[in-house]
């Protein structure tokens, strides 16, 4: 009968190897080249007020994404699941529609219901304009109204792509 001396080394490299698999899973969450339609985009930041900082803190920013799809979108905020209609235009869209329901049995975090409101403030009945500062990132831009100042910011979200599917 033979010995299995390895057992433990074997455990050692099985360990090592799925540690290299799931670092470089995460580096490659972010997609280079992401659509705008069937990517998820993570929340980034929420410029609604000027009297409110627009920058969501991380662990909101992991909690809060939407998938845009041909006419309707959906994501989540936390414990509440988000969906809207979505029209596409020539250099930008519109959202109508924009509900949020809390998600059965999910635990709430502080947060998770506000980032909600303030996505559906922001995004909802508005004709929305939508840039690329970067591949893996999406603004989306209410139109500035003729009456704006220098001074005054437009309500807007930006997003980064989230993981590949698939």
């Amino acid at each position: 009968m033979r010995r299995t001396t390895s057992t433990p080394r074997r455990a050692t490299v099985l360990a090592l190897a799925l540690s290299a698999t799931t670092l470089a899973g995460l580096t490659s969450c972010s997609d280079t080249e992401a659509p705008l339609g069937s990517s998820q985009w993570q929340i980034s930041a929420i410029y609604d007020t000027q009297a409110r900082g627009g920058m969501l803190p991380d662990s909101q920013q992991g909690r809060s994404f939407l998938i845009f799809g041909e006419d309707s979108l959906n994501g989540t905020s936390g414990c509440m699941h988000m969906t809207g209609n979505v029209e596409w235009k020539d250099e930008g869209m519109r959202i109508s529609g924009f509900s949020s329901s809390r998600i059965d049995g999910a635990q709430c975090l502080p947060g998770d219901e506000d980032t909600a409101d303030r996505l559906k403030a922001v995004l909802n009945d508005q004709n929305l304009t939508y840039t690329r500062p970067a591949e893996n990132s999406l603004k989306l831009q209410q139109s500035a109204p003729k009456d704006k100042q220098d001074w005054q910011s437009v309500p807007a979200v930006e997003f980064i792509s989230g993981p590949k599917e698939g």
